[in-house]
């Protein structure tokens, strides 16, 4: 095919970037506005002169503040709303659980229990400059730069702060994955419900608020239920995928629905248009008759069937789609089980940054393409450490992964330090992030990455962050980066 053609064979030469920024990856949309967050104060009533008003006011006050009272010491017992702390006085995070993060069972012609834990195991995630992390009370805070809503707390404008997500519109559902793209981040429920917030401009919050007949909501500030009718039907979600301006959910029946930017083949349906609403991606060819297993969280957009094949659509400028697919991108699922060094290969992870794609193989291998970290169109095993690796992850232009040792290991740009190896030189090897500091002699259990930064989590629920920091990313209250890990205080 020629290079300069997309999967339909058309010739266009130029990949469109989302509406939204319209500008190189690494550059973060960014506006200065800052609306005021100042609360409304309340008109304060005409002074009564009934002293048997005043009367019946306080005792109805008193009453109702004892019946609230009792039942916050009920919810106390029952371990909600309770901030657990460690010895420093800081708020930790928690991973969920397999029993804790299981949604409702789906029926047995769908997709099993195996290829649900795949799915749900996100804690900690970053977009280009905000940072989301969910706690062991099922409280999401957000940090970072908040342009267009990132930090979902109702408000817009730039922030450094720390603060829970407004999840009123979540109706006491239980949050089990996270994923962030660019400037938007979603969460998925236990009730197979997802939601999303921030930038919305290509429609990546999903609920059909923007379209380009009536572009009605450019930011969303709280998360927001996707739209559920239409091709959706209603279906639940037990798998997300959260990539630079589009997002993918994986329904227990084995379909995949997505939605936001779609200019480059990334919704997956045949059509190179945005949506507002989900859509179904097209099974009809390279996967008809396979089962989804599970979907990629981050980069392109990417699925493992049953029978550990690996299938991806989206962009293609950086290789994304392997060495053996020439056109720009591909908007429908390509099978890539016969690329380069995933030939033969049972692929069991699949993870990816805004140029490049990294798979573990059911050997614990890994294996790279693109640009970014990877810098080769066909894929290609990465010699990590000398243990197994477990999980993989990667950003704009660098790829971290987590070895069975408990040991992290990042590659590609160093621009802010974002390798964590206490240095700003890139590197194309895999090195290891500086362990002598607040990370020495702890046990990791999970990593993310973002546009320039890094963040890990221990065994006992802390995160440490490294790299870029100029909106606030390493959560330390300044906009100084660090290219060694630095612990995460959230606010109490």
């Amino acid at each position: 095919m020629d290079d300069n053609a997309n999967a339909n064979g058309d010739t266009d030469n130029s990949e469109k970037l989302p509406n939204s920024s319209q500008q190189n990856p690494f550059t973060v949309p960014y506006e200065d506005v800052v609306l005021s967050t100042e609360p409304v104060k309340p008109i304060s009533p005409k002074p009564s002169y009934s002293i048997r008003f005043v009367f019946l006011t306080i005792v109805f006050v008193a009453f109702s503040s004892a019946i609230a009272y009792g039942l916050f010491n009920e919810q106390q017992k029952a371990g909600r709303y309770i901030v657990k702390k460690t010895d420093t006085n800081k708020k930790t995070i928690t991973n969920v659980s397999d029993t804790d993060a299981e949604i409702n069972e789906p029926d047995e012609t769908s997709v099993d229990d195996s290829a649900l834990a795949l799915s749900v195991r996100h804690r900690i995630t970053i977009g280009a400059s905000h940072v989301c992390a969910l706690n062991a009370d099922d409280e999401l805070y957000c940090w970072g730069k908040n342009w267009a809503g990132q930090l979902g707390n109702g408000y817009t404008g730039y922030s450094i702060t720390r603060g829970v997500v407004d999840v009123s519109n979540l109706n006491d559902e239980k949050i089990v994955d996270l994923g962030s793209g660019n400037s938007f981040s979603c969460l998925l429920t236990d009730a197979g419900k997802v939601y999303c917030w921030g930038d919305n401009g290509s429609g990546e919050v999903g609920d059909g608020s923007n379209t380009l007949e009536s572009r009605t909501a450019n930011y969303v500030t709280r998360p927001t239920a996707i739209k559920t009718d239409g091709e959706l039907g209603g279906k639940k979600i037990i798998g997300l995928h959260v990539g630079y301006a589009t997002a993918c959910g994986l329904a227990a029946d084995s379909t995949v629905y997505c939605w936001g930017y779609g200019q480059n083949g990334d919704i997956g349906n045949g059509a190179d248009v945005n949506s507002s609403v989900p859509k179904a991606v097209d099974l009809s060819k390279d996967l008809f008759g396979k089962k989804i297993e599970t979907i990629s969280n981050g980069g392109s957009a990417c699925v493992i069937t049953s029978d550990k094949a690996l299938y991806c659509w989206g962009s293609n400028r950086s290789g994304q789609l392997g060495g053996d697919f020439s056109g720009q991108y591909s908007n429908l699922p390509i099978s890539l089980s016969s690329s380069g060094g995933l030939a033969g290969k049972n692929i069991t992870m699949i993870n990816g940054g805004n140029f490049d794609n990294c798979a573990i193989t059911s050997e614990k291998q890994t294996i790279c393409w693109g640009g970014g970290s990877s810098q080769s169109r066909t894929p290609s095993p990465v010699s990590i450490g000398t243990q197994d690796v477990v999980m993989v992850t990667s950003g704009a232009g660098h790829t971290c992964a987590l070895s069975a040792d408990s040991k992290v290991f990042c590659w590609g740009f160093n621009i802010t330090g974002e390798l964590g190896n206490n240095s700003k030189t890139e590197s194309k090897t895999p090195v290891q992030v500086d362990d002598t500091g607040v990370l020495q002699g702890k046990t990791i259990t999970t990593i993310a990455t973002g546009a320039r930064t890094s963040c890990a989590m221990d065994d006992q629920n802390r995160i440490y962050c490294w790299g870029d920091n100029d909106s606030g990313q390493l959560g330390s209250l300044t906009d100084d980066y660090s290219s060694t890990p630095v612990e995460v205080s959230l606010p109490d």
